[in-house]
């Protein structure tokens, strides 16, 4: 039926009046550039330019749903999910596959090659399915600067020849899962420079390192044929209570893993997988994990992620910044802060400088103080014996992560550091710094409390050394 007889039984009006309307000239409907869309969402809509790590992330969210999926369906048995991860350097290929439900052809046209479609609606949790913009396979298929790829999913063989070709799909022997390959990665992602460790980290570095920081108890993931290690231990890590709200229909699990360095970070993960790092804005002695999970659906109001997943909203975002503000003021009020400055030999020291010297001098030559020291040596002696007697076990390092930036040289305490490093001596800091040593020396050594008072006094009569 054309339109005009559908528009003339839906109206049932008179033949006049058809007839004095204009003529139906064309008929369409909204399209998209799908070449320039898919460039717009890979360069613009994720904040990140490490394509191939985004790629990986949002495959492993993928392959992780439909790993859920096949278990639901009976297809495979909890907890024996498999994600794999392939990089070939010779050839710039990056391959991502999985035991998981799978695509027919009618899911893979209207589903995975359209943006803003997704397969996920019906998930009731980020349990379930934690993915669900639609947006994931822009930065995935984009990773090819040629937009070249092939993919087998249950009997399908789907291959792309570029940008501007169709997409052609092929009957192809039955799998479980799908396997993705990309070719073409674009050489500006073999290496990539990383701003918290002021080094180039190579493609296999990164993805292994952002495959470590998931926790997915029913998916054991590897890269490039080896099982991946995690980096947080499930069983160790302090936990951290926010009493804040992280928004309706969402909840947080925060966790501390101490770190060997100063360099810690935060960890944001829905559902078990990583989502984006937090760098620190100020001194942070622990990595800090914040694990996620919501039965709010991607682009909900109170969903706590935007929709490249690499930011939170909301409340999320405000009881974060707030947490992250808390545990840096304590991190940093845990260590003591190094006022007091040594002066190397063969550094300038002007008058000032000198003056400090010389008082510093006639206090060491004072036969009373000499002779006191003479005095404490045997006990300093015989307390470091006991001490090496019950020697002091370090906590053991809980974080893997990659360490961050290093204390800048400028950093307070940098030249005591490195003084101690080369000599082995670490020296007072001025006459504060001789106080507290001999404070901490009387608390350690009760016995000889008297006489660090009597050395107390000598230094004060001499004036002040700092």
């Amino acid at each position: 039926m054309s339109c005009a007889c559908k528009l003339r039984a839906a109206m049932a009006v008179s033949e006049g009046i058809l007839d004095a309307m204009p003529a139906l000239k064309s008929v369409g409907r909204p399209s998209v550039n799908a070449a320039a869309m898919w460039r717009y969402f890979t360069r613009s809509v994720y904040q990140s330019g490490d394509l191939p790590w985004l790629a990986c992330r949002e495959a492993l969210q993928n392959s992780t749903d439909a790993i859920r999926a096949a278990v639901r369906a009976r297809q495979i048995r909890a907890g024996s999910g498999l994600f794999a991860v392939t990089w070939d350097g010779d050839a710039r290929t990056l391959s991502f596959e999985d035991n998981g439900i799978g695509m027919d052809a009618e899911t893979i046209v209207s589903k995975f090659l359209t943006i803003g479609e997704s397969g996920k609606a019906a998930a009731t949790s980020s349990d379930e399915a934690a993915g669900g913009f639609g947006v994931a396979k822009a930065v995935i298929l984009g990773v090819s600067s040629t937009f070249r790829w092939e993919m087998h999913s249950r009997d399908n063989q789907a291959v792309s020849e570029g940008a501007g070709e169709d997409v052609s799909i092929f009957d192809a022997p039955p799998r479980q899962g799908t396997k993705l390959t990309l070719y073409d990665v674009a050489e500006e992602h073999v290496t990539r420079w990383d701003a918290l460790r002021r080094a180039y980290v190579s493609i296999e570095d990164r993805l292994r390192e952002l495959l470590a920081a998931c926790d997915l108890q029913d998916v054991s993931l590897t890269f490039n044929g080896e099982a991946v290690a995690l980096m947080f231990d499930r069983k160790r890590g302090a936990p951290v209570r926010v009493d804040e709200s992280w928004g309706e229909g969402t909840e947080a699990k925060i966790k501390a893993y101490r770190r060997p360095d100063r360099g810690g970070a935060y960890f944001i993960r829905l559902g078990g997988l990583l989502q984006f790092v937090q760098p620190t804005t100020g001194r942070l002695t622990s990595d800090v994990v914040v694990d996620l999970r919501t039965t709010q659906r991607p682009g909900s109001t109170e969903y706590p992620l935007n929709a490249a997943r690499d930011a939170l909203l909301h409340d999320a975002e405000a009881t974060f910044w707030r947490m992250k503000s808390e545990i840096e003021r304590e991190s940093e009020s845990s260590v003591k802060p190094q006022e007091d400055e040594v002066l190397a030999p063969d550094e300038g020291v002007g008058e000032a400088g000198a003056d400090i010297g010389a008082q510093l001098d006639a206090v060491m030559k004072d036969p009373e103080l000499l002779a006191l020291l003479a005095e404490s040596e045997g006990g300093m002696v015989a307390l470091r014996q006991a001490q090496l007697q019950t020697p002091r076990t370090p906590d053991p390092v809980a974080s893997r992560a990659p360490a961050a930036l290093d204390l800048p040289p400028e950093a307070p305490g940098a030249y005591e550091r490195q003084l101690a490093a080369a000599s082995g001596i670490v020296l007072p800091t001025g006459r504060d710094g001789l106080l507290r040593s001999l404070n901490d020396f009387a608390e350690r050594a009760p016995d000889f409390a008297p006489l660090v008072q009597q050395t107390f006094g000598i230094i004060n009569t001499a004036g002040p050394l700092a």
